[in-house]
């Protein structure tokens, strides 16, 4: 029988998912990782197999943070629009507030290992799919005279448009340039 784990897991995938944030997957160290959650590299590794299994573990765990929360603002808004604004004020002000400005860590990820790597290219999309849908319920109220694919491609593009503005927020773009793409890209959903 496995020995208990003698440390907060919802801690110790905090930390390690600031890790890969600031650093990326491929140049996050074992070391890194070790000295972020202060747990020893054979403790870590008995508790999430190796660093791939960590960060797939992280992914979750700020999938469940980020989109879960994006997805409650946007349905408990009076309307999508009222809810996607909301959705990209806070990024504007997270952005302006942290100095590293991080952006999306699903889009980093995306970006860094999702040309390469499958699992990780699926698993992004899986996490950001609850938002996507949200965007297709929207979508299809509307669909009096389009087709599912002209449907699918709203969808698409105002998530193209949401990863764009949150690389945008990393990039260290101005409030003020942040705000007037925000405008744009609300307006996307009432295409």
């Amino acid at each position: 029988m496995p020995r208990p784990r003698k440390f907060d897991e919802n801690k110790v995938l905090s930390e390690a998912m600031d890790v890969f944030w600031q650093k990326g997957y491929a140049s996050t160290s074992t070391e890194d990782l070790e000295q972020a959650t202060q747990i020893k590299r054979g403790s870590l590794y008995n508790a999430y197999k190796d660093k791939r299994t960590l960060f797939f573990r992280t992914l979750e765990h700020y999938g469940q943070q980020e989109i879960e929360n994006v997805v409650t603002v946007m349905t408990t808004a009076k309307t999508i629009q009222q809810g996607y604004a909301a959705v990209l004020a806070h990024a504007i002000r997270y952005a302006n507030q942290e100095n590293d400005h991080r952006g999306c860590l699903l889009c980093d990820a995306a970006s860094e290992l999702g040309a390469k790597d499958k699992q990780v290219a699926d698993r992004v999309n899986d996490l950001f799919k609850p938002m996507a849908d949200v965007f297709l319920a929207h979508f299809s109220l509307q669909a009096e005279n389009h087709t599912e694919e002209q449907i699918n491609a709203r969808v698409d593009n105002v998530m193209a448009s949401y990863m764009g503005f949150r690389l945008m927020c990393k990039l260290g773009y101005s409030k003020e340039r942040l705000h007037a793409l925000s405008q744009e890209s609300i307006a996307l959903l009432g295409l």
